[in-house]
């Protein structure tokens, strides 16, 4: 049976992770933010200009700076969520603690969470990973477009995409690796929604 000391010291805990939970979340979206209004839209409208406003040399060191302050900025966005799903996964292993002390007095209850969650396998392959793809895209074309404005050649600046999307994706990919937990025997049993709430999820779809 759970003390009253054990509740509140859960209380305490599911509360500070909550909030810093939420915390990770407002900055993931602020560098979001400033990914898309200060670094991209201006590029793009540099790359709108013709060469009687701006020389292609210029332009070029334009779309270089612009590649590389994205792909800095991508990664503190992918490490933003790798602390934002390792507090989830801290708070389900509270939540399983919590459910293990009180299964008993309300048998009726159904736990609403899937078995085998796995949040790092989740980062995978959910909308998170979708949109780190496509971040990773649009750097790589800037990158491509400033060496192709550098050298004029057409195949150095496609490997050259290829290489800067390459170095962006995986990335995110070993940063989710390396800083998600994966699930215990457990903490196995419950989810976290990676954008703030709880759902129900098949094995495998988040």
């Amino acid at each position: 049976m759970m003390t009253e000391e054990i509740r509140e010291y859960f209380k305490t805990e599911l509360e500070h992770f909550q909030k810093s939970f939420e915390l990770q979340f407002n900055h993931f979206m602020g560098v979001f933010y400033f990914w898309i209004g200060v670094v991209t839209l201006p590029a793009t409208a540099g790359l709108l200009t013709t060469d009687k406003d701006m020389p292609l040399e210029n332009l070029a060191f334009l779309s270089l700076l612009i590649a590389i302050v994205s792909l800095f900025t991508s990664a503190k966005m992918f490490d933003i969520r790798c602390s934002q799903l390792k507090y989830a996964f801290y708070i389900n292993e509270i939540r399983q603690q919590i459910y293990d002390a009180v299964q008993t007095g309300i048998p009726s209850y159904k736990h609403p969470f899937p078995d085998n969650s796995n949040l790092r396998e989740q980062a995978r392959k959910d909308f998170g990973a979708k949109t780190a793809l496509v971040m990773s895209v649009v750097n790589a074309v800037f990158f491509g477009v400033s060496v192709h404005l550098f050298f004029e050649v057409l195949s150095l600046s496609i490997l050259a995409s290829l290489l800067w999307f390459l170095i962006g994706s995986s990335t995110y990919f070993v940063m989710i690796n390396k800083r998600v937990p994966e699930p215990n025997t457990k903490a196995a049993q419950h989810s976290v929604h990676p954008t703030g709430g709880s759902r129900r999820a098949k094995k495998g779809v988040h």
